[in-house]
């Protein structure tokens, strides 16, 4: 499993505009990674069909960044983590 998968040399904002965007925010600063890791990056593996072709995520600050190519995954994740 990737930690993050996108284009870091576009920067997040262009990457795959026009994909369904979203932002998890933890507030438990000392947890964010292992939860991230643990369980919103295997949940996108389990979940979302090709993974890393219909999926785009990064760790922000305080929580991690999702982009879907397509509203179905976009939805599942909202229902799952908003």
């Amino acid at each position: 499993m990737k930690v993050s998968h996108y284009e870091y040399r576009k920067g997040w904002s262009n990457v795959n505009v026009g994909w369904y965007e979203y932002h998890v925010k933890f507030y438990d600063v000392a947890y964010v990674e292992e939860l991230m890791e643990k369980e919103v990056i295997e949940w996108l593996y389990k979940n979302i069909d090709n993974t890393e072709q219909n999926a785009r995520w990064a760790p922000s600050d305080i929580g991690i960044r999702v982009k879907f190519r397509f509203e179905k995954d976009a939805v599942l994740f909202t229902l799952r983590w908003l």
